[in-house]
């Protein structure tokens, strides 16, 4: 897996800018811990050497599962995210802030003059 292909792309969609500065130093983060094949598990006691302390307890929970919200990686395992993540890295997909929005089929424009 080519990482800093990954790096690069997640600032050319731009989805870093979605990122607190604490979610981009844990995905850089979870982007050197990985293998050659993507794939991870990071000791809770790494992250908090590395991050610092994480409070509340919460956060890197919250912080995980943003980054598998964006795209960014996907996790495996259990909940108990004290314990490490496990993660595999995914590629970054582009993100569009100002796209117009296409009425869905038969739903109108809200305009009361359009035929349909």
């Amino acid at each position: 897996m080519d990482k800093r292909f990954l790096l690069k792309t997640l600032y050319e969609t731009g989805s870093s800018a979605l990122l607190s500065g604490e979610e981009l130093r844990l995905y850089v983060l979870l982007l050197a811990a990985a293998g050659t094949n993507g794939r991870g598990f990071l000791p809770y006691g790494v992250i908090e050497e590395a991050l610092g302390p994480i409070h509340p307890p919460g956060r890197l929970t919250f912080m995980c599962r943003r980054l598998e919200e964006l795209g960014l990686i996907h996790l495996h395992g259990t909940s108990a995210i004290t314990a490490g993540v496990g993660y595999c890295l995914k590629e970054p997909v582009p993100v569009t802030h100002d796209a117009p929005m296409e009425p869905k089929s038969g739903a109108g424009n809200g305009d009361p003059h359009d035929t349909q």
